[in-house]
């Protein structure tokens, strides 16, 4: 064979042999099994949006991607999320409990992804319900 040859051969492998270690790494990875992770804080809803409305940047270092458990009262609920004190918007990884109503206060544990400013809410995601706090 000629060595151009080899060199394309060797080439061609070695992209082979990339791709798919990206791709065993990107999509075969585990992923983040919130539901089971200690919570790194607990806090009221009103004292979570009252950080992060008075200071976005700090409370995003403190709070973004981290597993919180989050008190409040239900203010609004839907079949996979609810609202605590009208401030923080949390997506349930499972459809809710019938349990949960609107006026009951209940601690939630769920990833916090966030501020949004145009709605002034805290937002939690893939979150469980913990207990009934009344």
């Amino acid at each position: 064979m000629k060595k151009k040859t080899k060199v394309l051969i060797f080439i061609s492998l070695a992209a082979v042999i990339t791709a798919f270690a990206v791709y065993q790494y990107t999509f075969n990875s585990s992923h983040r099994d919130i539901a089971s992770e200690a919570a790194f804080t607990s806090i009221t809803a009103q004292s979570m949006h009252q950080e992060f409305s008075s200071d976005e940047a700090s409370a995003s270092q403190n709070y973004l991607d981290q597993v919180i458990a989050i008190t409040g009262v239900v203010s609004e609920k839907t079949k996979e999320s609810l609202t605590l004190d009208n401030l923080v918007y949390v997506v349930m990884s499972q459809p809710l409990p019938k349990e949960i109503e609107v006026g009951t206060e209940w601690s939630i544990k769920g990833r916090c992804i966030g501020y949004d400013g145009l709605l002034e809410m805290v937002k939690i995601d893939q979150a469980t319900t913990i207990t009934k706090t009344d």
